[in-house]
């Protein structure tokens, strides 16, 4: 909570000193990847603060944990941004959001965001970036520090992750290139775990202190890169990838020397976006892929019988289409998603799920907001409509006994947003949620239609 208030000033103090000689951002585009690749690449890189933690064998993504309800994906779709507000908000150089909505009696999931660029001299540039993120996939405060160097078309930088868990920091290097006919090309290899070797098998842990050791055989890298087109005769392209090929690492417990077992995981995702700007309209088509893979087996001598492998996979189709109409602002999206969860092997000793499975699921989502966006000052006013819609084989059986809750289906919600705009640049929402089935299925009560309150704060230069 201290990280986000000291972001949400620092941010509103640059925001007013920048105020007056501001000069009008150029006009985002309609829609963008990038707050998606970077949630992702924050979920890869920071496993320890997500659900299960540095060893969980239900995906990087943490798609399903035992506490989600039917209704989860729904919140965070209402709760959070849309692609479009992610385009407006990484188009500012000095940027804060944070949002909370309800997701049951005692609790809230939140996000809060922040990106700063510190122009030092002319060609001499510092980042900062953070998330701190508490809902049922994570509870993290992930914060890195950047320096990037410019000269001509070309840029050179590089990233560190601050925590306070030293064998989980990450670093990399990144080389940019900018140019009017080719759009913005972005590459970039990070080690990750930078130190966990070095801490563990040169220096040694206190086992009063870190009784679990981990030693890589073959150390984590993650490569990534994004190219960003130009408009082109009112088209543009995004092209987003990431890959962490194989690490392996052998861990046990100083406490229990026969503790141990072998760790391996991998990772990709990748995405595109195409876009046409229509003048009053926008629309646009996106796919996106994600999948992780974990390999879990025992040494001789283990007290341990793990021999099991699970992966991951998800591909999403979206279409959208943005309009504007004098102050009114249309969205429409919709997602058609596969996602698969796959667990084989000879034996799940240690497993979330103690048999082998092949859980595949069908999503069909859909989000319509049409509201009232002034120009500069003045009321927002929003209303919403979402379905979420899924069609499971039989393997939901086994995935039933992994969560809490059943999965019904399907799920329809109507929202109202109400706020206010202090300017082009901030502006604060809260709304309230409507079930728009009331959730019939329930047979210890009537119809349940109200769905949870939420709010929103947005402050950009």
């Amino acid at each position: 909570m201290v990280l986000g208030v000291v972001a949400l000033l620092w941010t509103l103090a640059g925001a007013s000193a920048l105020a007056q000689d501001a000069t009008p951002p150029s006009r985002p585009p309609g829609a963008t990847l990038e707050g998606w690749a970077d949630r992702v690449h924050i979920a890869l890189r920071d496993k320890r603060h997500a659900h299960g933690g540095l060893f969980y064998d239900r995906g990087v993504l943490r798609r399903l944990t035992p506490a989600m309800d039917h209704e989860y994906a729904l919140d965070l779709e209402l709760y959070g941004y849309t692609l479009r507000d992610d385009a407006q908000w990484y188009a500012a150089p000095l940027a804060f959001r944070t949002h909370m909505g309800s997701i049951h009696r005692s609790r809230f999931a939140t996000a809060s965001h922040f990106r700063n660029r510190i122009a030092l001299r002319p060609r001499h540039t510092v980042t900062l970036t953070g998330l701190l993120q508490e809902d049922l996939s994570a509870e993290r405060a992930f914060v890195e520090v950047g320096y990037q160097y410019q000269t001509g078309a070309h840029q050179l930088g590089f990233r560190q992750t601050v925590g306070s868990y030293k064998p989980d920091l990450d670093f990399g290097f990144n080389y940019a290139f900018a140019s009017p006919t080719l759009g913005n090309v972005r590459v970039e290899a990070t080690v990750l775990d930078l130190a966990n070797n070095f801490i563990f098998d040169t220096l040694g842990a206190d086992p009063v202190l870190e009784d679990t050791v981990r030693s890589y055989r073959r150390a984590p890298r993650y490569v990534t890169a994004q190219w960003m087109s130009p408009t082109w005769r009112r088209l543009r392209a995004e092209f987003h990838l990431g890959l962490q090929p194989r690490a392996r690492a052998d861990v046990h417990a100083q406490s229990q020397p026969h503790h141990r077992f072998t760790w391996e995981d991998q990772f990709h995702m990748m995405g595109g976006l195409v876009e046409a700007d229509l003048s009053a309209i926008t629309a646009g088509a996106i796919y996106r892929e994600t999948r992780s893979r974990i390999r879990r087996t025992t040494p001789t001598g283990s007290a341990f019988t793990s021999d099991f492998t699970t992966a991951q996979t998800s591909r999403t189709v979206s279409a959208y289409v943005l309009a504007r109409i004098w102050t009114l602002d249309l969205e429409a999206w919709g997602h058609l998603e596969t996602y698969r969860d796959r667990q084989d092997g000879t034996d799940f000793d240690q497993a979330s799920l103690d048999e082998a499975m092949n859980y595949r699921e069908h999503r069909t989502a859909l989000h319509i907001r049409l509201g009232r966006v002034p120009p500069d000052r003045g009321l927002r006013l929003a209303l919403d409509y979402l379905l979420d819609s899924r069609r499971a084989n039989d393997d939901i059986a086994v995935m039933n006994r992994y969560l809490s809750f059943p999965h019904y289906t399907p799920n329809g919600r109507f929202a109202l947003q109400v706020g206010y705009a202090f300017s082009r640049r901030a502006y604060v929402i809260v709304g309230a949620a409507f079930d728009a089935g009331g959730d019939p299925f329930y047979g210890d009560r009537g119809l349940t239609r109200y769905d949870g309150g939420f709010g929103r704060v947005v402050v950009t230069t």
